[in-house]
């Protein structure tokens, strides 16, 4: 609790009171200021009520930050999704020609996986110095500011790796289960 007197003043009292005790310390304290300062009027706040108000909106913005997160994740993922779809059935004639030539389905799997690698690697190189900049803008505003850590951003690189590769993996299975002949033909 801050019994603050006024506000252009140093008349400030801290006290720390137990939850359940609040209400007869505040009658107390009330009695005391009106005895100790009778022409000024006894005002009172609890930490807790100013630290809500202070990061109340931090709050909401958090919220609001994680469903749009969430949200734009899921469009990439789509996104990422079709990109992979797209280039398998582009390159499905390809990949049954060098499929009946002998070669492996995992050397088909390394073509296919180097050109999206590299253009997730080209995104993140551009992406990561306008997150750093813009989240360390935005955490100044803050009294402590929490390191970044690099670490997250290996972390969002490594996961977007992975999603990509299952996702060429998908589409790469299902042209390598159908007949050899039967993708040549349906290929234009």
């Amino acid at each position: 609790m801050i019994i603050d007197q006024n506000p252009t003043n140093f008349d400030n009292i801290i006290m720390r009171i137990a939850p359940n005790s609040a209400a007869s310390v505040l009658r107390d304290a009330s009695k005391v200021w009106s005895e100790v300062a009778p022409d000024r009027p006894f005002d009172f706040s609890f930490v807790d009520d100013q630290f809500a108000s202070q990061f109340g909106t931090d709050e909401i913005i958090r919220t609001l930050l994680g469903i749009l997160g969430a949200f734009s994740m899921l469009i990439g993922v789509v996104g990422l999704f079709a990109l992979t779809s797209l280039s398998v059935e582009l390159r499905k004639g390809e990949m049954a020609i060098r499929k009946s030539l002998g070669a492996s389905s995992q050397s088909i799997f390394g073509l296919l996986a180097s050109d999206s690698v590299k253009l997730i690697g080209f995104a993140l190189l551009a992406a990561i110095p306008v997150t750093l900049v813009l989240i360390s803008r935005w955490l100044e505003s803050f009294p402590f500011v929490a390191p970044l850590s690099p670490i997250s951003f290996l972390m969002v690189g490594i996961g977007t790796i992975v999603l990509a590769l299952l996702s060429i993996s998908f589409n790469l299975i299902k042209v390598a289960v159908r007949p050899v002949i039967e993708t040549i033909r349906n290929s234009e």
